[in-house]
């Protein structure tokens, strides 16, 4: 059996990403995009663009913490 040595990363700790607000207004763009099919008009608009916000948000929300931490 191989010893660990402070390298290697244990296996035995689990790591969960930090919590964000990106899927939750993904959720919402989706249900009210859903409601704007039916609808039309501007309802439809408010759904697209908050799913295209939550897409954006939630696939960069990386890059723009490094990007504000950078700035500071």
């Amino acid at each position: 059996m191989q010893e660990k040595s402070p390298s290697q990363p244990s296996h035995d700790e689990i790591h969960l990403p930090g919590s964000s607000i990106w899927p939750l207004i993904l959720g919402l763009g989706i249900a009210v995009l859903v409601l704007g099919i039916v609808y039309r008009g501007p309802v439809l608009a408010l759904g697209l663009l908050l799913f295209l916000a939550g897409m954006v948000g939630w696939i960069f929300e990386d890059d723009i913490q490094r990007w504000r931490h950078r700035a500071q």
